[in-house]
């Protein structure tokens, strides 16, 4: 079963909610510095200004960045015992994961430069606690912006390769056809005044060799534009020998198919247009 996927953008609105929530519940549970209703409000507002910043990241990292440190700011002046600058964690682990370190840094060193506020709001374990929490936040950011960088990397080197197949194949096509036709075109000019039925039937054979290259380039083509091949195409294979033996004897031409070994069933399209085609450059 596939994975569940969410676009982005809710992704970033659920994350948000979540931390909005967390920092509120966490001003209601705190017994100890509990602030006043007032204070209450306050620390609402920005609890739900930094969890609204994470929605903004991607558009606006500028303006969703300022939006957090302030609403950070502001639930720290009301509710210091309920986190560190709210929940900055959160959106130090977005900016991480979506700019390299040369652009998250300076973000991460100002976070450390306040993370010494604590000393004097918490205590010492509240700067441990701040200091770790800011550090695991921007290493998980960078750590998931690695993946998904050798992963992009990783697809286009797979959509490289599967190119420069096609491109081969293409070749493989285009020189197979035309190397047919030449040979065709050369029988029929030896016999076109001797026996011109047979250059009628070379004739025709250049025809069809042309139409099925069309049609198999047509495929590869499509396949190349979905990424799906279309099983309504030409699929040329070993079995096709004997056709091709046959339309070369029409023309003119001295043919043997000599065949060795056990008929085995080739599993998939490429062996059997690969074998298709060696036996016929043949």
């Amino acid at each position: 079963m596939n994975a569940i996927r969410c676009r982005p953008a809710v992704l970033d609105g659920i994350i948000g909610a979540v931390v909005a929530i967390g920092l509120v519940t966490l001003v209601l549970a705190v017994p100890d510095g509990r602030p006043g209703p007032a204070g209450i409000a306050v620390a609402v507002v920005c609890a739900l200004a930094q969890g609204a910043s994470l929605s903004l990241m991607r558009r606006h990292l500028g303006w969703a960045i300022a939006v957090a440190l302030v609403a950070g700011a502001g639930f720290e002046a009301v509710a210091p015992d309920a986190g560190w600058l709210g929940l900055i964690a959160a959106p130090l682990t977005y900016v991480s994961r979506l700019r390299p370190p040369r652009q998250s840094l300076w973000l991460l060193g100002v976070v450390v430069a306040l993370t010494p506020v604590e000393l004097v709001t918490g205590g010492g374990q509240s700067f441990v606690i701040a200091l770790f929490a800011t550090l695991l936040g921007w290493s998980w950011g960078e750590l998931a912006r690695g993946r998904a960088v050798r992963r992009a990397e990783e697809r286009r080197r797979i959509v490289a390769d599967e190119r420069a197949r096609l491109a081969r194949e293409l070749h493989d096509v285009v020189a197979h056809t035309v190397s047919l036709m030449v040979v065709q075109a050369g029988a029929a000019a030896d016999v076109f005044d001797a026996r011109p039925e047979r250059a009628r039937a070379a004739l025709d054979t250049i025809q069809e060799h042309g139409r099925a290259a069309l049609a198999e380039l047509r495929a590869m083509l499509e396949t190349m534009r979905t990424g799906d091949p279309d099983p309504s195409g030409p699929r040329p294979g070993l079995d096709q020998v004997d056709a091709l033996a046959a339309s070369l004897g029409a023309a003119g031409l001295a043919v043997a198919v000599n065949r060795a070994g056990h008929r085995r069933r080739h599993r998939g399209t490429g062996a059997r247009r690969w074998g298709s085609r060696a036996d016929r450059d043949a």
